[in-house]
């Protein structure tokens, strides 16, 4: 009679290098990811620095003109901490995927993903985590696209991402 052999056998060989290959690529797909949001988060950051600026601009050299386009300034901030919490939200629900494991399962429209980047409800924060993930080059705004094209340099404009 003889004794098992304890060596894999190739199938199981096969197996585990599938198991390890998809793990590989669950985590470059989850560094990917992360580094999206990241990106995001650092435009984000940039654009409540310069409305910061403008505001204490506006306040100490144009002390009589301040109300109107301070108010817009203002709703500038509820938009930055709007997607300020989208982010982290998507944050928190990407680990909570990588967590279960759940961000390792599944493929093109199946991935865990797809589910992040569906719960956020800020529609141009969601086209530019996509415009990211497609490959875009990662760059911070200039402070010029920020603001429409028919804004004024003598505070009479509006001011909206």
């Amino acid at each position: 009679m003889t004794a098992p052999s304890l060596a894999p056998s190739s199938s199981d060989q096969n197996t585990a290098q599938e198991i390890s290959s998809s793990r590989v690529q669950a985590g470059e797909d989850l560094g990917e990811f992360l580094g999206t949001i990241a990106k995001l988060l650092h435009e984000t950051v940039t654009k409540f620095e310069r409305t910061s600026s403008k505001i204490t601009e506006i306040v100490v050299s144009q002390p009589g003109k301040t109300a109107r386009e301070l108010i817009l300034l203002l709703q500038d901030f509820d938009r930055l901490q709007q997607e300020f919490s989208a982010l982290g939200e998507a944050l928190a629900k990407t680990a909570e995927s990588a967590a279960t494991g759940r961000w390792a399962e599944g493929s093109g429209d199946d991935h865990a993903k797809h589910e992040v980047i569906g719960a956020i409800s800020i529609h141009d924060l969601k086209e530019r985590i996509l415009t990211h993930l497609n490959g875009a080059p990662a760059t911070a705004p200039d402070p010029e696209d920020l603001y429409e094209e028919n804004d004024v340099p003598d505070g009479t404009a509006t001011a909206e991402f």
